[in-house]
This record gives C-alpha cells, structure tokens and sequence, in this order.
C-alpha cells in the first residue's frame, strides 16, 4: 500500500524550526537490541555506556551523522 502524501507543513508554528536530534527505544536485552540493529540493519554504534542498572548506547544510521537512536536496556523494559 503506497503512503498517502504528506501534510502540508506548517512553517509559522512556534515550533517549525525542530530539528530532531535523536530518540529512544526502551528494550530488556541490550545485546539482540545491539544485534538487530548493527549486525541486520547496518546501523554503527557511536557510544555505549552504563547508566546504573542500565546499558545506553548511541546508534547511528549506516549513512547518516545527524540523527541517533539510543537504546535504553536493561531492567524494567517490555520484552
């Protein structure tokens, strides 16, 4: 099914100057989170790091520097 065209922006909102930086995805297991998107999807990891119980990491797209998803996993998150 094709997407539907895009609405139209809105280019005097408070807010139409947003650039998005990154965003999260909580998962339990942060080695498959890691696999799936490293090692099947091609994304490379610009920084892992603990963060209490926690293990975070920054992904970035296989060909692009600006946007990074983190991954938040450990404790607490839905399977």
């Amino acid at each position: 099914m094709p997407l539907p065209p895009e609405p139209p922006t809105i280019t005097d909102s408070p807010f139409s100057s947003i650039r998005v930086h990154h965003t999260g995805i909580r998962c339990p297991d942060f080695e498959a989170a890691r696999a799936f998107w490293v090692d099947l999807l091609d994304w490379r990891i610009l920084q892992t790091w603990p963060y209490g119980d926690l293990t975070l990491a920054y992904l970035l797209p296989p060909n692009q520097d600006d946007f990074h998803l983190e991954i938040l996993a450990g404790p607490g998150a839905a399977s």
